[in-house]
């Protein structure tokens, strides 16, 4: 859901920084979405609170993994794990 080309002309260092900052802002609305989940008539809530930026974030961090791959930069943005999953 990124526009492609939004992160072409960022050097290595700000792809590492942008990337950390998503990936903060990513966990955050995972949380969110969790605890809204609790509630009654939380999925629908989650849904419409915040999946639709979880969505965005998610394909921002596709497009700096890309890019930064493209400039064979050494993004640490993600943990081991993180990067397994994915």
């Amino acid at each position: 859901m990124s526009r492609p080309g939004k992160y072409n002309l960022y050097n290595c260092a700000l792809l590492n920084e942008q990337g950390a900052n998503l990936v903060k802002r990513e966990r955050q609305l995972q949380d969110l979405m969790q605890k809204a989940a609790q509630g009654p008539g939380g999925e629908i809530a989650s849904t419409l609170a915040y999946k639709s930026e979880y969505n965005i974030t998610q394909g921002d961090l596709r497009e700096i993994e890309r890019v930064g791959a493209e400039k064979k930069c050494v993004l640490k943005h993600r943990s081991v794990s993180d990067q397994v999953v994915r």
